[in-house]
């Protein structure tokens, strides 16, 4: 009937709300405590990337991180101090991804703070 109809429909995510839920989950995974350094930071370093390019129209998932600095460069959709931030973001996360970088525990928690940081910085308005 059509009363139920509104019901059926889902409301399509933000990428801001999206990714906020991302990070909580890979919280709750506590790969840390496990000694999963470098799945950790594959993992909220790939959410970062999505949520650029959900929130930014960026193909950052299908870039290197180089590649994707150099696309930065080019367009002002984020401001310098976002694109900074990121920067230090994602070069920080590749020396662990690839680099066998084993940080240090306060290290770790500058990560999570960089990406939540930048997710609530560039949020849209609406959210």
């Amino acid at each position: 009937d059509r009363d139920g109809f509104l019901t059926d429909i889902e409301v399509a995510k933000s990428a801001y709300e999206t990714a906020w839920e991302q990070l909580e989950a890979l919280k709750a995974k506590d790969l840390i405590a496990q000694g999963k350094i470098k799945e950790y930071h594959i993992e909220i370093s790939d959410i970062i990337r999505r949520y650029l390019e959900g929130r930014f129209s960026l193909n950052a998932p299908e870039m290197t991180t180089e590649e994707f600095l150099n696309s930065l460069r080019q367009g002002a959709r984020l401001e310098t101090a976002h694109k900074d931030l990121l920067r230090e973001f994602l070069g920080y996360c590749d020396l662990v991804k690839f680099a066998k970088y084993t940080p240090e525990s306060r290290e770790i928690e500058l990560v999570w703070e960089s990406a939540s940081n930048f997710i609530s910085q560039t949020k849209t308005p609406s959210n």
